[in-house]
């Protein structure tokens, strides 16, 4: 292992009432939290979270606000779950979970601590490709291995997740049936879920737009709460979400 670029602290570990944050009342430490890991969402409402593979120069990145949790392990246990509770969370099926579709990184799911997770309650996943071709593009499956990981994320309620683009409705449509029992068998596993969302893509056209909501709903009726809330959108091309104002990385070494 090569040794560490800087130097190690020294000493006996700082005094925590001697820290000006940790003496204030706890009410008004999680106000201060709540400003501090706020993020300005896009223009969809939405925080865009993603793992970057390429990573740009340091001078063109701001620090993540995410780099509160790592001050000391108090400010961890107490503003953990604030930053998943107040944005709406909006991620990649490739980024989601490890060894996804030729996506050889860790995923979100494998690098956030359950006490981050619990506060997780909604999500927007988006599921999309850039072929027609199954083989590179396995669109049902990912919505299925997405359902199956979502598991460890207890506290979730409201799930939403963006289809598309799709150029060619009758290619998109030669699988789904199949896949559709196993996504059905992953929505089962969903306890907390009480909104379900799919967008559908604007270039998918009728006829294959009916069959393809059909499909979905007779998935969805495997939500085990009976009062849960089906619904569907059509949106436009996954374009929109290429530009965004914000991406937060979730991927830095923090205290666990």
């Amino acid at each position: 292992m090569a040794p560490p670029k800087g130097k190690l602290p020294r000493g006996e570990p700082l005094d925590q009432s001697q820290c000006r944050l940790i003496s204030l009342p706890a009410e008004l430490r999680t106000y201060i939290y709540e400003l501090a890991l706020l993020v300005e969402p896009d223009a969809n409402n939405d925080v865009f979270i993603a793992h970057d593979t390429i990573r740009p120069a340091k001078f063109r990145t701001k620090p993540s606000v995410l780099a509160l949790l790592a001050t000391c392990r108090q400010i961890y246990q107490e503003a953990a779950g604030i930053f998943f509770a107040q944005n709406n969370i909006c991620i990649p099926y490739r980024a989601l979970y490890a060894n996804s579709s030729n996506y050889k990184a860790s995923g979100f799911l494998d690098e956030t601590s359950q006490l981050r997770l619990d506060g997780l309650h909604q999500l927007k996943v988006m599921v999309y490709g850039t072929t027609q071709h199954k083989k590179y593009f396995p669109q049902w499956e990912s919505l299925t291995v997405a359902c199956k990981s979502l598991r460890k994320a207890s506290a979730l309620t409201k799930l939403h997740f963006v289809l598309g683009p799709r150029f060619n409705g009758r290619l998109w449509l030669m699988h789904i049936k199949e896949e559709m029992v196993f996504l059905g068998r992953a929505i089962k596993r969903l306890a907390l879920v009480t909104e379900l969302c799919f967008e559908l893509p604007g270039d998918l056209v009728f006829p294959y737009r009916e069959t393809v909501r059909s499909e979905l709903e007779k998935a969805s009726a495997k939500l085990p709460d009976n009062t849960a809330k089906v619904y569907f959108g059509v949106g436009h091309t996954m374009q929109r979400y290429a530009i965004t104002s914000m991406r937060v990385k979730l991927w830095c070494t923090l205290c666990s």
